[in-house]
Formats: C-alpha cells, sequence, structure tokens
C-alpha cells in the first residue's frame, strides 16, 4: 500500500523521493544482522522462533555427519536470508558478547539461497557480505528452475526450505522425476497457511502420532498433488509444526517430510524459458558485487 510522509527531519517536503533511503532498516537476529527496504521485500519478527527452530535442527543435523562432511541446503525462496545467512555466518558472540570472527564456516554447511525477487538477492549478498558468510551461493531465479538447475549439475542437497506460505506446496512439482542418479533423498521444509482444524489432535506433530486431523489431512493432500505422489506419515516422516495463528480461522504451518522414492517415476517437469532462468539471471552470482545492478522482475 501506498506511504506518504507526514513529518519529516530533512525539510518540509512529504515527498519519498526527497530521501530514498528512508525505509532502509538494520535488524537483528540469531546473533546477525540483516539490512533490508521494507518496501521493496518481505520481513516479519514474528517469524524468529521458526528461523530459529529450522536453523538449530538443520545445525544439529549438519553436526551428526561432521564426519561426512556436513550438509547442503536447498533455500528455494530464501528472501533476505533469515535462514541462509545463520546457517553459513562465520561471526559468533565470545568475550562477554563481543562480536568475533572464526576463520571458516564451523557448521559445515553449504546453502544454495534463490529468489525471484531481484531486491531480495540484493539483500541477501549484501547480508551475505555483512555477516562473513561462507559456502553461500546466491541466486535469482524461479524456483522450480533453480531446483532443476541444481540437478542438472549434480548437486546433492540434504534440506530443501520453502518459505512462501501462500504458495509454497504448488512448487513441489519441481521435484517430479527427481534423478535417479542422486541416491539422497532431502528432507522437505515447506511453508504454508491451513484452514484451522475442527476436530482436535492431542500431539500435533505427526512424528509421534499417526493421528491426522483434518487441517493436517488437507495440507497433506495438497503436498502431495504437487508431489505427483502420495505422502506416507510414517514411510515418510511426516511432522507437521504450527508456526503460529495468522487469523482466527487460519494457521502457519511449516510442513516437512523425506522426499518420496516414488516420485523419481513421475514424468519431470517441462519449464519454460524463464523457469529455467535464460531471463531471470539465472547463474551463480555468488562472486558479483554485494549491490548488483537490479534485474527486470519476472513479467506475470
Amino acid at each position: 500500500f501506498g506511504m506518504k510522509v507526514i513529518a519529516s527531519t530533512k525539510g518540509d517536503s512529504n515527498n519519498d523521493d526527497d530521501n530514498k533511503d528512508w525505509s532502509i532498516v538494520t535488524v537483528r537476529e540469531e546473533k546477525c544482522k540483516f539490512q533490508l527496504d521494507f518496501r521493496t521485500v518481505y520481513w516479519n519478527s514474528r517469524l524468529g522462533g521458526e528461523h530459529r527452530r529450522l536453523v538449530q535442527l538443520i545445525r544439529r543435523d549438519a553436526s551428526s555427519k561432521s564426519e561426512e562432511g556436513g550438509v547442503v541446503v536447498a533455500d528455494l525462496m530464501a528472501g533476505v536470508g533469515p535462514f541462509a545467512v545463520p546457517l553459513t555466518t562465520t561471526i559468533t558472540n565470545k568475550n562477554g558478547g563481543k562480536t568475533a570472527t572464526t576463520s571458516s564456516n564451523n557448521n559445515n554447511i553449504t546453502v544454495y539461497a534463490n529468489d525471484l525477487n531481484p531486491e531480495s538477492y540484493k539483500y541477501l549478498k549484501i547480508n551475505s557480505f555483512k555477516n562473513k558468510c561462507e559456502d553461500l551461493h546466491s541466486y535469482n531465479m524461479d524456483a522450480r528452475g533453480f531446483v532443476h538447475d541444481l540437478d542438472t549439475r549434480g548437486i546433492v542437497y540434504h534440506h530443501v526450505i520453502m518459505n512462501l506460505p501462500a504458495s509454497a506446496p504448488e512448487f513441489l512439482d519441481a521435484f517430479r522425476g527427481y534423478p535417479s542418479q542422486q541416491t539422497y533423498l532431502p528432507r522437505i521444509h515447506v511453508h504454508c497457511f491451513a484452514e484451522k482444524s475442527t476436530t482436535a489432535v492431542d500431539n500435533k506433530n505427526t512424528d509421534e502420532n499417526n493421528d491426522t486431523d483434518d487441517e493436517d489431512r488437507a495440507v497433506l493432500e495438497r503436498c502431495s498433488k504437487a508431489l505427483g505422489c502420495s505422502l506416507d506419515v510414517v514411510k515418510h516422516q511426516v511432522s507437521i509444526h504450527i508456526v503460529r495463528d495468522v487469523a482466527p480461522k487460519k494457521n502457519m504451518l511449516c510442513v516437512s517430510f523425506n522426499l518420496p522414492d516414488e516420485i523419481r517415476s513421475v514424468p519431470r517437469l517441462n519449464l519454460g524459458a524463464k523457469e529455467q532462468g535464460e531471463t531471470a539471471g539465472g547463474k551463480d552470482n555468488s562472486e558479483d558485487s554485494i549491490e548488483p545492478p537490479c534485474k527486470k522482475s519476472r513479467p506475470t
């Protein structure tokens, strides 16, 4: 929505263009600093707990796989980096809270982070630089094309984060026809909105409770439809976590599951030029300037 400045320390004008930087802010989360322009990118501090939960979950997995070389994460809708940056920062707090820098990413985590919004991509790179991230590769592509690009390059990833609640489940069709040469099936973490259940289940975590309420069933059906194969709560270790209450009849959820092996036999999705990244600036731009020229948004 439009905004109008009614008070300013830089003159009497109420024209936003008099101070183009007025909406650029810095926020802190998980010992990291995030710069962003809240006119052009999305940030919600109420999601801090969810950011922390997934970051800690992946860190624990990386610690258990340290002898195997750690883990690789594909962050499909990375935004300005609330997951990617904390997972790869080399900044730590030591000596009474003073900032210190380690010589390397001791988390044993590599992140391939992508966002279609060129402004999110710009601030993702800025935040990677400011937080001294290592092993963080940034992309500006369509999410489906990004998945296919990683698969074509033979990059094995252990976790996939899909943080676009309004439509992320529909992007699960990008995994159809998962390459047979990829022996590892990743764990998917997909965020979505869902109508609240009219039935009650004592334990919402479906890892520990095989009973599902109507909210869970609707979400699993939505994910299964996009995947092109059914999700089994036990076989695929499905876990449904309530992130937050967003409305009287709506929750934000995180659905986590192991990618079904059956998806290999589902026909691969055919992508157009835009989804493949030909017009979205789809190469790995990790070594570019931290403030690349603004790319054109994908036409709607």
